[in-house]
């Protein structure tokens, strides 16, 4: 895994900065200020990330979320689970620990 902090890349060079799933393994402060110092002006910071629910709220949601996922995984893919590579890369994924 590389540091995107320490690319070196000049500032305010990209219309778009794109964050997957990746702020939980780095120091969330210090990439954000990355990210932003990277943006040319006005331009997009799009992050995806995960959260942890903290409430009954979310709970319920999780519980909605997931047979409909089942069932749109189904429509789409024609199964119910994902492959097992793709179990494995997120339990390795889930594995790893924060920078």
């Amino acid at each position: 895994m590389a540091n995107a902090t320490k690319w070196g890349l000049g500032g305010q060079q990209f219309d778009c900065v794109v964050s997957l799933a990746m702020l939980h393994h780095v120091a969330t402060a210090e990439m954000l200020l990355t990210m932003r110092r990277l943006l040319k002006a006005g331009g997009t910071l799009a992050i995806l990330d995960l959260y942890q629910s903290e409430g009954l709220k979310d709970v319920l949601e999780g519980i909605v979320a997931v047979p409909v996922s089942m069932v749109l995984r189904l429509i789409k893919t024609g199964r119910l689970r994902v492959p097992r590579q793709v179990r494995a890369a997120w339990a390795e994924h889930g594995a790893m620990k924060p920078t």
